[in-house]
């Protein structure tokens, strides 16, 4: 089962002024940041291993390489540390525009880590306060929300005979379609059916694939793990446990990797710049959808078997808008947290709002959104167009006397060439084992990130876990970072 059921589900146990302070996904202030090394050179040794990505997968194995006495590098592309684990400043607002939980903080490697570095961090509640039906222009509460989510959650989860009768080549959508047709009456009206698909596509949102992309059949029956504990959030942010990961570490920022030959004798790696990096071995942790793009050129092209996992497997999308006002107006109105309802498949809008104030250190909104509304509004719409778009949602539940927000900042993780998208999925025609390949070493280069783990892919932890992993099969102690 996949861990990012609609974060809160499973957790349960009007333009904006000019003068208002726009950021862009290179634009918002790191929190935390690296030095890098001198440029312009090539770089050799005998005993020298590179690491390509300076995310928590490649600085979590060059760190325990680092405290293991190895030779390492980190060659980062982005002009900044931690890939999706960005915190940064948006107006007086402290946030993570990527990875932004600890989920399930039992048995999780990033929270063994957090704990031993010194870092704390608090239990988030998810759940929702109120759903606003657009289109009856009704609000539910409370338990009323409880009641439809507890109605599909028992049992969509465990009904495996139904993946079973739909056969490999059906989409979660399918899936969606043939739940429905069993559980609803003919003659339910057309709100019931529109709140009950509605519920089920959130439960499957946090995934961030598109509906009709997702195997039905992985979904219930794959290899992943949930952690128990609830979801928790890093006090002041993922950017202290980068900046803490990448202490003492040699890091090139701004570069990104163009090339790379490989052979029994070592890795010869040039940069998009033309710097050339010689080294005994390679750690490669660049996200799936940059594999996908075919942004890097391996000579001797990667083996078959990996170039078709990496085709098969689903890269989805995941992003946010934050909004940072004066004062928390919306509490009076919705409470904390807001799911909105205005469409369905591709065409739901933005449909949940999380009351990320206590964390933030400022009356702070974010919106998430994902899957094929998200990939059509990247696409589409312009920064400011999606924070124009979000702030319309909330006006349309508040009024239209909530005011503009302080500072605002809309992510734009699609578009970015160097995540171009979010993580892993399991695609149609994909299987737990492509997780498994996609990690699977080739002479001397070494993979991973979260989609290279079968056990943990979407998280953070993952991501981590799979940098340890490939540090040890290179000859470190991983508990030298966790003990």
């Amino acid at each position: 089962m996949l861990r990012r059921h609609f974060l809160s589900l499973l957790a349960r146990s009007a333009s904006l002024p000019l003068a208002l302070p726009l950021l862009n996904a290179f634009g918002a202030r790191a929190v935390a940041q690296s030095s890098s090394g001198p440029k312009g050179e090539a770089v050799d040794g005998e005993d020298l291993l590179v690491v390509v990505g300076a995310g928590m997968a490649g600085l979590a194995a060059a760190q325990a390489l680092h405290r293991a006495g190895r030779r390492v590098l980190v060659l980062e592309a982005r002009e900044r540390l931690g890939g999706r684990t960005f915190t940064a400043d948006v107006g007086p607002a402290t946030v993570d525009l990527g990875g932004a939980w600890i989920h399930g903080p039992r048995g999780n490697p990033i929270a063994k880590y957090a704990r031993a570095e010194g870092f704390s961090y608090r239990y988030h509640e998810l759940g929702f306060d109120t759903l606003y039906d657009a289109h009856s222009r009704s609000v539910l509460r409370g338990a009323a929300i409880d009641n439809i989510i507890e109605e599909f959650e028992s049992s969509w989860w465990t009904d495996l005979k139904l993946a079973f009768t739909l056969g490999a080549t059906a989409s979660a959508a399918d899936g969606i379609d043939a739940y429905l047709e069993e559980l609803l009456e003919e003659d339910a009206p057309p709100q019931a059916r529109r709140r009950a698909r509605f519920t089920l596509e959130m439960l499957l949102s946090g995934i961030g694939a598109p509906l009709d992309r997702l195997s039905f059949e992985q979904l219930l029956t794959g290899d992943q793990e949930d952690l128990a504990g609830g979801d928790q959030v890093i006090q002041g942010g993922y950017g202290q446990l980068v900046q803490r990961l990448a202490s003492d570490l040699d890091v090139r920022l701004g570069t990104p990797i163009a090339r790379i030959e490989h052979d029994d004798r070592g890795v010869r790696l040039t940069s998009a710049q033309g710097e050339v990096f010689n080294a005994t071995h390679a750690l490669i942790t660049v996200p799936l959808g940059v594999l996908k793009a075919d942004s890097i050129a391996f000579s001797p092209a990667l083996p078959e078997a990996k170039r078709e996992a990496i085709q098969r497997l689903g890269y989805g999308f995941f992003e946010k808008v934050v909004l940072v006002f004066d004062r928390p107006h919306w509490r009076s109105t919705f409470g904390d947290n807001l799911l909105y309802l205005a469409g369905t498949g591709s065409e739901r809008r933005f449909p949940y709002f999380l009351d990320m104030s206590e964390h933030s250190g400022a009356p702070t909104l974010v919106c998430l959104y994902s899957g094929a509304f998200a990939e059509h509004a990247q696409r589409t719409q312009s920064e400011s167009q999606l924070i124009d778009a979000t702030l319309s949602v909330l006006r349309q539940v508040h009024g239209d006397r909530l005011p503009d927000p302080v500072a605002a900042h809309a992510t734009g993780w699609a578009g970015d060439p160097f995540s171009l998208g979010s993580y892993s999925y399991p695609a149609l025609g994909s299987s737990s084992d492509d997780y498994r390949t996609l990690a699977q070493p080739v002479g001397r280069l070494r993979f991973a990130g979260e989609a290279t783990t079968a056990r943990w892919p979407q998280t953070v932890h993952g991501a981590f876990h799979s940098g340890l992993r490939e540090a040890e099969s290179l000859g470190a102690d991983p508990d030298l970072l966790t003990s």
